[in-house]
C-alpha cells in the first residue's frame, strides 16, 4: 500500500509535469503563431521573383496570385540596355514598382528612381552585353 507521502509526491510531480506541458504547448502555439504572421503572403497575392544569373542578366516578375502581372526583362527607361546586372538591383527596382501597384498608382519607373538605387548601366558596347547577345 502507497503511504500518503508518496501520493502527495506522485500528484505533486504530475501537476507539475501537465504545468511543464502547458507551458510548453502554448510557447510552440505562439512561435508558430508569430512564424505564420511574419510570412504570410501578403492578402493582395502580389509578389516579387527575381530570376537569371550572373552571366545572363537578372530581371523580375511580379504575380498576382498564380499569374504574371509584370514580366520585366530589362532595365526600365533605358533603351537596348537589357538585363539587369546585379541580382540587387532587380530587387530593389522590382520592389519600387510592387510598393506602387499596392499604393494603386501606376508602375511607372522614372531615370531619378533608378539612380537613387544606383542600379548599374551597361555600357552599350560592354562584355556583359556581348556575352548576351552571344547566347
Amino acid at each position: 500500500m502507497i503511504d500518503l507521502k508518496e501520493k502527495y509526491k506522485m500528484e505533486k510531480t504530475q501537476k507539475v509535469i501537465l504545468s511543464m506541458g502547458i507551458a510548453l504547448c502554448l510557447t510552440v502555439g505562439i512561435l508558430l503563431f508569430l512564424h505564420m504572421t511574419r510570412h504570410a503572403p501578403y492578402e493582395d497575392g502580389l509578389r516579387l521573383e527575381v530570376k537569371g544569373s550572373y552571366n545572363t542578366g537578372w530581371q523580375y516578375v511580379i504575380y498576382h496570385h498564380k499569374k504574371v502581372l509584370i514580366y520585366q526583362k530589362s532595365i526600365p527607361v533605358v533603351a537596348g540596355s537589357g538585363a539587369f546586372v546585379t541580382k540587387e538591383d532587380a530587387q530593389n527596382i522590382g520592389n519600387l514598382v510592387l510598393a506602387k501597384i499596392r499604393k494603386n498608382e501606376l508602375p511607372v519607373i522614372q531615370k531619378t528612381d533608378l539612380e537613387r538605387f544606383n542600379v548599374q548601366i551597361p555600357e552599350k558596347d560592354s562584355v556583359f552585353l556581348r556575352a548576351k547577345a552571344q547566347l
